[in-house]
């Protein structure tokens, strides 16, 4: 009838997490659902919709970040961020004098 097929007031079953939504707000409910899958628009990783902006602060590769060292450099890809640390003017390296003893780091 009327109410279980087309009443927007009337509950349905969300078919990726199985809660109950009212029809009405089925659409809007898919966007944000806890359940859904989402692939990540930088490296095509696939996670929980709820978890993108997490993988994206944390783990993706392809996003890019500043240097964590400050240097000033705000364009390094999360992939790339040892290399940069390699090559990094506020990377502390061993004094020179290291093999001799000296335990200061520059």
């Amino acid at each position: 009838a009327h109410q279980e097929k087309n009443c927007k007031y009337h509950d349905v079953q969300c078919g990726t997490c199985a809660d109950m939504v009212n029809r009405s707000q089925l659409v809007r409910h898919k966007r944000k659902c806890r359940r859904a899958w989402k692939k990540c628009q930088y490296c095509d990783t696939i996670v929980y919709s709820t978890k993108l902006v997490d993988h994206w602060k944390t783990k993706c590769p392809e996003v890019a970040i500043s240097c964590p060292k400050k240097c000033g450099e705000d364009t390094i890809l999360r992939k790339n961020l040892s290399q940069h640390q390699l090559k990094c003017e506020m990377e502390k390296v061993k004094c020179p004098f290291h093999e001799f003893g000296c335990k200061t780091q520059i």
